[in-house]
């Protein structure tokens, strides 16, 4: 009887662990890090990617390093915006990311007001620089 209960509760266990995996492997993630035109980091900007056919969105914010990372983005065609007190808008149009890969998009914002906006649209695609 032991035996069943273990069967029962390990089977369960298994397929979980051998799926996880390759579902995880659909998503993209996107990375990069947030400074001035200075080179000095910027730490708390606001970072939203948009789906451009769903128009979903997925954000983050830059971390004490200046860096930033969004998980878990499946993959499509997006459009990469950032925000800070005092600089321009940063606009990055024509970003396509693939299954199962990161993407490092590096922001460099403009001292400016947050009404005037930078905007780079990608006209070549990205290499992968990850792996």
């Amino acid at each position: 009887m032991l035996e069943k209960c273990r069967r029962s509760v390990l089977v369960p266990a298994l397929l979980i662990a051998i799926a996880a995996p390759g579902s995880a492997q659909v998503q993209s993630r996107l990375t990069g890090m947030v400074t001035d035109n200075t080179g000095a980091i910027i730490v708390g900007a606001g970072i939203v990617a948009t789906n451009v056919d769903t128009q979903v969105t997925y954000q983050s914010k830059s971390n004490e390093s200046g860096a930033y990372i969004i998980n878990f983005v499946p993959p499509g065609s997006y459009e990469l915006k950032c925000e800070f007190q005092g600089f321009k808008t940063f606009v990055r149009r024509g970003l396509v990311l693939e299954t199962g890969f990161t993407r490092t998009v590096d922001i460099q914002l403009e001292l400016g007001s947050m009404s005037e906006a930078v905007t780079v649209t990608a006209e070549t695609p990205l290499l992968e620089s990850e792996s």
